[in-house]
């Protein structure tokens, strides 16, 4: 189980932020917006890419695109390097694309750079509500078993006298419940550094099954903590607790 809990570029300011296109004044500022609805929009270029510049080098771990249009067509490929030029960037990789839900890839070993630019070739008028550069927590033990998934909707439905049925449609969303097994305070520690910079109002990535994408139900889902922890001490400093997680979009 991890979480990716901070995205280092959520501390760079709109001017550190420079994006090939963008239409309508939604440009690469929006991808500080925590809110996928609040998107990067490109124009119909079928070449787009976005840099990010950051004061000093940071490590990362785990990259990201959410709330975004991509389809298998397009192929988005993570640059990185000491320096704000691309010829020959010291690090690069191709992310797998997919066409509904966050495209994640975590890294076998942290990159350490200043520098990061994403580009997208091969599609048109890209949308892109968040991009992520950061590090995650690996948590264990996990709640492979103990969870439970919530399809939520908030329609709004009357029911009439004589059972006739009005409705309005509203938004689906998911909420994973989980209980963890007895853990040790190192751990524990780690949560609440996590919980304290978040809280209950930042969004997190979470991915119960680490990088697996074939359990349509828990696929990897961005999203906030959805109640406040406790932990319930067991013995000699091992606690148990559990995690709300809601959808967020």
């Amino acid at each position: 189980m991890r979480i990716a809990w901070y995205n280092e570029i959520d501390a760079l300011t709109a001017s550190a932020i420079s994006v090939s296109t963008s239409i309508g004044g939604q440009d690469g500022a929006n991808l500080l917006d925590q809110r996928l609805s609040t998107q990067w929009v490109t124009d119909t270029a079928t070449s787009q890419s976005v840099v990010f510049s950051f004061s000093a080098a940071i490590d990362v771990t785990t990259i990201g695109v959410l709330g975004h249009n991509i389809t298998s067509a397009c192929t988005v490929t993570v640059e990185a390097n000491t320096a704000n030029s691309w010829i020959t960037p010291a690090y690069s990789t191709t992310l797998t694309v997919y066409d509904s839900g966050p495209i994640l890839r975590f890294l076998v070993r942290s990159q350490t750079y200043q520098y990061w630019r994403m580009t997208f070739a091969g599609q048109a008028s890209l949308e892109i509500g968040r991009i992520w550069l950061g590090e995650y927590l690996t948590i264990s033990p996990s709640s492979l078993l103990d969870y439970r998934v919530t399809d939520n909707r908030n329609d709004t439905v009357v029911i009439g006298r004589g059972r006739q049925l009005y409705g309005s449609e509203g938004t689906a969303w998911k909420t994973v419940e989980l209980s963890f097994p007895k853990t040790a305070y190192t751990m524990i520690d780690s949560l609440r550094t996590l919980y304290a910079y978040s809280g209950l109002y930042k969004s997190l990535i979470f991915c119960n099954f680490d990088d697996l994408r074939t359990y349509e139900l828990v696929e990897p889902m961005y999203c906030h903590i959805g109640q406040p922890i406790q932990f319930t001490h067991t013995d000699r400093q091992n606690y148990t607790y559990s995690l709300l997680l809601e959808e967020d979009k």
